[in-house]
């Protein structure tokens, strides 16, 4: 019986790795985190093979060439998927997985594990703005990312649960989905044995 999947999505600086973070850290939850990959270069402080496998541009384009991600996609010049081999491996494991991907790789894991739980943190776009001029982005980058965030926000419709995460409520939103991912297991568990 694989391991229940559970799925945190939402568009580019909605707080999804900080809420994966602290989810990781509770031990009720039981969570391992899947680790997907990436082209894009190390931010400080993030370390390989634990926040993402980072690879080079051609090996990742080979990958995708052998079919050897679930999905994947290219975002803001850099390259993000999922490799088919690392979520067999993580699926024979007993700990529920907690993955986190951008909108548009939900709907081809909706297609393969349509029993996965699928958590969409959503923000307002004044705490979007807000936060991606805290990270200094440049004029250019935030128009890109507003004109995506409008798309990516369709992808709701695909969650089971839509959470906001606004500015001073993190640990609301940390709350929120751990609720939902306790349910999201206990459902999924019942469905395998079903």
């Amino acid at each position: 019986m694989p391991a229940p999947l559970i799925i945190i999505t939402g568009p580019s600086a909605a707080g999804k790795t900080t809420i994966a973070k602290k989810l990781l850290q509770r031990k009720s939850l039981n969570l391992k985190k899947f680790i997907t990959c990436t082209t894009r270069p190390k931010r400080k402080g993030e370390v390989n093979h634990k926040d993402y496998h980072f690879i080079g541009a051609e090996n990742f384009k080979q990958a995708i060439k052998n079919k050897e991600m679930i999905e994947w996609s290219k975002v803001y010049g850099n390259y993000y998927g999922s490799r088919k081999k690392d979520l067999l491996k993580e699926l024979a494991g007993k700990k529920p997985i907690l993955l986190i991907i951008d909108a548009q790789g939900v709907k081809k894991f909706k297609k393969i594990f349509s029993a996965c739980c699928v958590i969409f943190i959503d923000v307002p776009k004044k705490t979007l703005l807000k936060r991606l001029k805290e990270r200094s982005a440049g004029a250019k980058e935030i128009e890109t990312r507003i004109k995506k965030f409008e798309s990516e926000k369709d992808t709701a419709a695909l969650a089971d649960k839509v959470i906001q995460n606004k500015d001073g409520k993190l640990a609301e939103t940390v709350n929120n989905a751990a609720t939902l991912i306790k349910y999201g297991i206990l459902l999924q568990q019942k469905l395998k044995k079903a």
